[in-house]
């Protein structure tokens, strides 16, 4: 909640250091699950994905890559309206590459969820 409060001040300065935190800390399980399934902190980091400094960006598509590459969250990210759009548009537009290749990791590991599909086999 600290973490979110800072996020959604008008401080540059201490959006960014919240964003390096939470990158941090979704390297945890407990906590990825935790981010994963606030609303108010998917959308806070959509929100950094498309209008937030280069640095903000960065770090928000680290994030949202961290909660992708963990099977148990990816379900809720699929979830959470807009995020798989901003990602790509993210992916598409802009001029840093590490945070071209970090939203496309994140939409790699969603996307292995959605193109699997279910085998009946003969009982």
């Amino acid at each position: 909640s600290g973490l979110l409060e800072l996020l959604r001040g008008d401080s540059v300065r201490s959006k960014e250091s919240a964003l390096a935190a939470l990158s941090n800390i979704t390297l945890s399980g407990t906590c990825t699950a935790a981010v994963s399934q606030s609303m108010e902190a998917l959308g806070v980091l959509c929100d950094e994905l498309l209008s937030g400094t280069e640095k903000g960006q960065l770090r928000a598509a680290g994030i949202v890559r961290n909660l992708a590459l963990d099977k148990t969250t990816r379900g809720s990210l699929l979830g959470f309206p807009g995020l798989v759009p901003t990602l790509e548009q993210i992916r598409r537009e802009t001029g840093n590459t590490e945070t071209m290749q970090r939203a496309e990791a994140a939409l790699n590991s969603l996307r292995s969820v959605q193109t699997c599909t279910v085998v009946s086999l003969p009982t």
